[in-house]
């Protein structure tokens, strides 16, 4: 399992989404591949590393992120990352 692949599969199991469900309560709809998506974006992968890391199409990674968009009430990368910074902080001050 390469390093993004371990990385993904730590935050689909960890306290992340709780954190996340807690912090946000309006992000407890997100699927379990759109909470994937949220952390990678947070993180700042581009589109390309998204579809290595997931092992998904460049046209089904582009329509989850449309969908999570949605959910969150943004319309980009830097909105998203704009509205949920506090919380990426604190995840990345208590996670390895």
């Amino acid at each position: 399992m390469d390093k993004i692949a371990a990385k993904t599969e730590r935050k689909r199991n960890g306290a992340d989404n709780v954190i996340l469900a807690e912090a946000y309560p309006e992000l407890q709809t997100l699927t379990k591949r759109e909470r994937e998506l949220f952390w990678l974006l947070l993180e700042g992968y581009e589109t390309q590393k998204l579809c290595e890391a997931l092992g998904l199409a460049r046209n089904t990674v582009c329509a989850y992120i449309s969908g999570l968009y949605r959910k969150c009430g943004t319309y980009s990368r830097s909105s998203l990352r704009a509205k949920y910074r506090q919380l990426y902080y604190q995840r990345r001050a208590h996670c390895p």
